[in-house]
């Protein structure tokens, strides 16, 4: 066939002449050691199948690893949404409170001839309004709830209520360059796409030397024992009266090889693809990292401005709370002070858990756990 190997020998023998089978009974000692000089000389080729496996076991840890990665990924960035929805009831309870409360101090107010009467409706608008946004705050903390419940492998009519306060939004500037730099170093899925590349490239190497022709030295030492008598063949056997001895080599040349020369040019189009897929992501992870950073810095930017925004509203609203009930602001001034400081206190969590969020995008990529305690 066009893949096989035509075997050519070539030895010398030295050892006893034939002797007559019917005559005398024969016993024989042999010794060979056989040593390739081509093809499987290199230690690392008769290795390679044992390396493969290794290399492949930790290729399945690390995809292992990056899988874990994902979901612990997941399941941090479900745990703030939920505890941030958690937060949007609070905030659509108290303000359906608030709403009743006043209310029913327009309704005094109307009765006593101070308001007319068109303030009462006003209310019952908006207390409308604050009952439509408590239900569909409770609606979304009920969807987050079970998407956490399934990440966590529960039942979802189970129950869970995040516990764990969110840091502190802190002021950094991350260096762009270094993260940059550890993302492409540490980053699971790159770790796992070069141990890959290390494999196919070893493979390749052994392709090259599986395609040497196969020559064996052969080195052969055998003891006879030949007589009439069993015990006197044995006798001879074991004094070594007899030696015989051979060397020789033993060569199988290919002809075409084409199955080795096949199995090449997979492995250099697999490693080739390999190479182009590296490249690609690390062009991703580097723009997603510089993504990652921008959605921080931003969210530290807006942090900062909702909690003044946020003062600003409870300032404000004190105030036209005081005016109105001096007369000298309408009802319809102060729905919109608490309007506006339910909106600010809306921004504060929003705000907090797009950070909280950012950064364990960015902590992901950089490969470090989301909570280490430093910020990048």
């Amino acid at each position: 066939s066009s893949g096989g190997r035509r075997p050519a020998r070539w030895g010398r023998r030295s050892g006893p002449g034939r002797r007559d089978p019917t005559t005398r009974r024969r016993r024989r000692r042999r010794h060979a050691c056989h040593q390739p000089l081509l093809e499987g000389v290199l230690p690392s080729y008769n290795l390679r199948g044992l390396r493969e496996a290794q290399s492949m076991r930790s290729i399945s840890q690390l995809t292992q690893n990056e899988t874990e990665q994902r979901i612990l990924k997941d399941v941090a960035q479900t745990y703030w949404e939920l505890y941030h929805s958690g937060k949007l009831v609070e905030i659509a309870a108290q303000s359906l409170r608030i709403a009743r409360d006043e209310k029913r101090s327009v309704q005094a107010q109307i009765e006593e001839g101070n308001l007319p009467p068109i303030e009462e409706t006003r209310m019952e608008s908006a207390e409308l309004s604050a009952q439509s946004a408590l239900i569909d705050a409770q609606n979304q903390y009920t969807t987050l709830k079970e998407q956490l419940l399934l990440l966590l492998g529960k039942s979802t009519s189970s129950d869970v209520r995040p516990t764990s306060t969110p840091p502190q939004v802190t002021a950094v500037e991350p260096n762009e360059q270094e993260i940059i730099q550890q993302v492409l170093q540490q980053n699971p899925s790159i770790i796992r796409l070069r141990a890959s590349i290390s494999l196919e490239q070893e493979k390749l190497k052994h392709n090259k030397h599986e395609s040497l022709p196969t020559l064996n030295a052969i080195a052969r030492f055998s003891a006879n024992g030949w007589d009439e008598s069993f015990p006197k063949a044995i006798d001879e056997l074991l004094e070594g009266a007899l030696p015989g001895r051979y060397l020789g080599l033993t060569l199988n040349m290919p002809i075409s090889n084409l199955a080795v020369k096949g199995n090449r040019k997979q492995q250099q189009a697999a490693l080739s693809k390999l190479e182009i897929d590296l490249a690609k992501l690390e062009q991703t992870l580097t723009q997603q990292t510089r993504a990652a950073i921008r959605a921080l810095t931003s969210a530290q930017i807006k942090y900062n401005l909702a909690q003044t925004n946020l003062k600003l509203a409870k300032q404000t609203d004190e105030a036209d709370r005081a005016l109105r009930d001096a007369g000298r602001k309408t009802q319809t001034e102060l729905l919109n002070s608490m309007k506006a400081l339910e909106d600010a206190q809306l921004a504060v969590e929003r705000a907090q858990t797009d950070y909280l969020l950012a950064e364990i995008d960015l902590k992901n990529l950089m490969g470090v756990p989301f909570y280490s305690g430093s910020t990048p």
